[in-house]
């Protein structure tokens, strides 16, 4: 019973140890107290000679080769100090043309959402009634003018007749007067042409600026008045975006204006189109003791017509660069319980686990404002499990898979064969079988009748990528079995 009790612990232990050699790919012949674990003299001399040709072989003191990690080299630098929010954009100019007189639309030239230019013409009021007072303005400056001349012919005449004696002083100073009279007459009948011109002239209707033209209020034979709303003329080109920054932004921006380093980009949020730049031209003075944002307001050049007044706009503002930082890809800063960590390959190829404190991020990269140098190899891919001191080696191209026969953490999955990182014969996965004690005769195995049949044994598994200069060692067996085939001994290579 004991016996039996000691073959069963044996083979519990045993199979502990190989689940323990799977995942952790650790050479059943460096666990710690299972140096019993030996097949025979003549196994263990194989062992022994196997370990002999590979000079790294589980001996004390030896280091394994280094886990292959990417890497990359922090550089100095600056990022650019950006701002993101949402606007609004706005027309500089947008007004419903309209006309001063009353009158009849006689002409729609102007096709609606055409673009226009200053002083092209977009509609037409019946102008006959316009121009007929002009016709008659500029008959009465004719009448005007030759009174004004039969006058001053008067005054002269009476002036000379004064001068020697034979008119009186009353009649050259009432000649002089009616001479005075038309020319003022004339003068009324110049301005009232002007004005009559005017509104001859606002019968037809043009484009104040460059603009796109609206959809039209009104159709041709339509009794218009003052005021009257005909379409609406909006500048396209340059536009306006409007939008709120934090009171905290305020400062920066307006320091940013000052050295003209701000800038600002806009796209739209309802498509893909490039983002259009501009500059910033207003800040509100005032802040919006609600919200604890400020206005301001930029101009952007619209050559392509890309935004479109009352569209929404995602803003990116610029505040200028930041103060000098050490630049890593994001990939490689690690959030932790107590901090931000990077993996640090130092020139003796062992990591150095750093604490550090990161600035901002933009794009792909995060400056580092302290905790790391320039010139520093970080680790940006393959942090998994690494931990201070290790020894790792760089590569700087993404690391391939390594075999596990060379890999020093194997695959989950797949059994470890051939030479381990350590050095030492990897032992194939064998089904256990007991090991008897010096001085006890070996017993049947688990699950062999106890009487009768002699224990029929299993032949070891032989290794399946072997390295040629050590041969896995084979499993011990018990005394020769009646049946099978026996395990064939390892021999020393």
């Amino acid at each position: 019973m004991r016996l039996r009790l000691r073959t069963v612990g044996v083979v519990v232990v045993g199979v502990a140890a190989l689940g323990l050699a799977y995942v952790e790919r650790v050479p059943l012949s460096q666990l710690t107290g299972l140096s019993w674990f030996s097949a025979s003299p003549a196994a263990a001399a194989a062992g022994g000679a196997a370990g002999a040709a590979t000079p790294a072989a589980g001996r004390p003191g030896a280091q394994a080769p280094g886990r292959t990690v990417v890497t990359a080299v922090a550089v100095a630098g600056t990022l650019p100090v950006t701002r993101q929010t949402v606007g609004w954009i706005l027309s500089p100019a947008s007004v419903s043309l309209t006309t001063t007189v009353a009158g009849t639309v006689s002409q729609l030239v102007g096709v609606q959402g055409a673009e226009v230019k200053k002083g092209d013409l977009i509609a037409t009021l019946d102008p006959r009634i316009a121009q007929a007072a002009v016709e008659r303005d500029k008959a009465q400056i004719l009448l005007d003018q030759a009174s004004k001349n039969q006058a001053d012919v008067y005054a002269v005449r009476m002036k000379k007749l004064a001068d020697e004696g034979s008119g009186t002083v009353q009649t050259y100073d009432d000649a002089e007067a009616a001479a005075k009279i038309a020319d003022a007459t004339l003068v009324v009948g110049q301005a009232t042409l002007a004005s009559d011109q005017v509104l001859l002239d606002n019968t037809q209707i043009r484009a104040p600026f460059d603009g796109r033209l609206g959809a039209f209020q009104v159709a041709v034979g339509a009794l218009v008045q003052p005021a009257t709303p005909i379409v609406t003329l909006t500048q396209m080109n340059p536009l306006l975006a409007t939008f709120s920054l934090p009171q905290g932004d305020l400062q920066p921006l307006q320091t940013a204006i000052r050295n003209n380093t701000e800038s600002i980009n806009a796209v739209s949020t309802t498509s893909t189109t490039a983002a259009v730049t501009g500059k910033i031209d207003f800040v509100d003075s005032t802040i919006d003791v609600a919200s604890g944002t400020f206005n301001a307001r930029a101009t952007l050049a619209n050559d392509a017509l890309v935004l479109w007044p009352g569209e929404s706009v995602s803003i990116t503002v610029g505040l200028g660069p930041t103060g000098p930082l050490v630049l890593v890809p994001n990939q490689a800063v690690q959030a932790s319980g107590s901090g931000f960590l990077v993996y640090v390959v130092t020139p003796a190829k062992t990591i150095d686990v750093r604490t550090v404190t990161p600035g901002l991020s933009v794009g792909q990269q995060t400056g580092i404002t302290a905790g790391l140098q320039a010139g520093e190899h970080v680790v940006t891919e393959g942090q998994i499990r690494l931990t201070q001191g290790m020894r790792v080696a760089e590569s700087p191209a993404p690391p391939t898979p390594v075999p596990v026969a060379t890999a020093a953490m194997g695959t989950p999955g797949t059994p470890a064969t051939g030479t381990s990182a350590m050095g030492t014969p990897a032992p194939s996965a064998p089904a256990p079988s007991p090991v008897p004690a010096a001085g006890v005769p070996a017993s049947p195995a688990a699950g062999a009748p106890a009487t009768g049949a002699p224990a029929t044994a299993s032949p070891a598994i032989p290794a399946t990528s072997a390295a040629p200069a050590a041969a896995a060692p084979a499993l011990p067996t018990p005394a020769p079995p009646a049946t099978g085939t026996p395990a064939p001994a390892a021999s020393a290579p």
